[in-house]
């Protein structure tokens, strides 16, 4: 979800703050992710890109394919995270 372009981004942005996917907690980090003001959204996008990275190792993306969640819903769970240290 963070290697596609800035348009598709919004519009997953938008579907994701209706969602009711893991209790809520989507939609919450969605609606976190809207409220943002653009120059702020950005350095904290780079910095989920660089905490996520490990993603892209095979080892690691063996594993979270084990995951009940799916790794869009994990980015995001981590991204509320990221809101909540800021």
């Amino acid at each position: 979800m963070l290697t596609i372009s800035p348009e598709k981004f919004a519009e997953n942005l938008e579907s994701a703050s209706a969602s009711s996917l893991a209790d809520g907690a989507l939609a919450s980090a969605a609606n976190i992710i809207l409220s943002t003001a653009g120059n702020e959204l950005s350095g904290v996008l780079n910095t989920a890109r660089n905490c996520l990275s490990l993603l892209s190792i095979l080892i690691i993306g063996r594993l979270c394919q084990n995951l009940i969640l799916s790794i869009k819903i994990s980015i995001m769970i981590i991204l509320i995270f990221l809101f909540v240290l800021i």
